[in-house]
């Protein structure tokens, strides 16, 4: 998929339910970066009342927006790695999430995400490790 416009990686993000369900939004989609917004729910966190996002739940808008950020150069595919680093406990609500491609290559690239919460304060960051995707019939790789 190279070049898509922010509505249409949205919609293929979206197409994702859990990614609707945290109604991940496109901010701006650029080759070097991808920006979403999430709003997440008090029922995903640890504990019925807690104020602490399930972990769970972080590392996959982490995952999303590494992965994602890979999209624009034609780079999107499977995880093969994901290192997480949770800085401070991650409140439910609006949260933002920046992925930002680090090499691209012909079969591995390789992306880092940053979660941070309204105040801009950082959450988590990750560095996500991809496979490339395969050639359509008759494309080189």
């Amino acid at each position: 998929m190279s070049r898509a416009t922010a509505a249409r990686l949205e919609a293929l993000i979206r197409a994702v339910p859990l990614h609707e369900e945290l109604d991940l939004r496109v901010v701006d989609a650029t080759d070097t970066r991808l920006e979403l917004t999430a709003r997440v729910p008090q029922r995903w966190t640890n504990l019925a009342d807690s104020a602490v996002v399930h972990g769970g739940i972080v590392s996959a808008l982490l995952d999303t927006a590494a992965c994602w950020s890979l999209a624009r150069r034609s780079a999107l595919g499977p995880a093969v790695d994901l290192q997480i680093h949770f800085l401070r406990p991650t409140p439910p609500g609006e949260l933002r999430v920046v992925g930002t491609p680090v090499k691209v290559g012909r079969t591995i690239s390789v992306a880092r995400a940053t979660l941070t919460d309204e105040d801009g304060r950082q959450l988590a960051i990750a560095t996500g490790t991809y496979a490339a995707p395969r050639p359509q019939e008759g494309e080189a790789r």
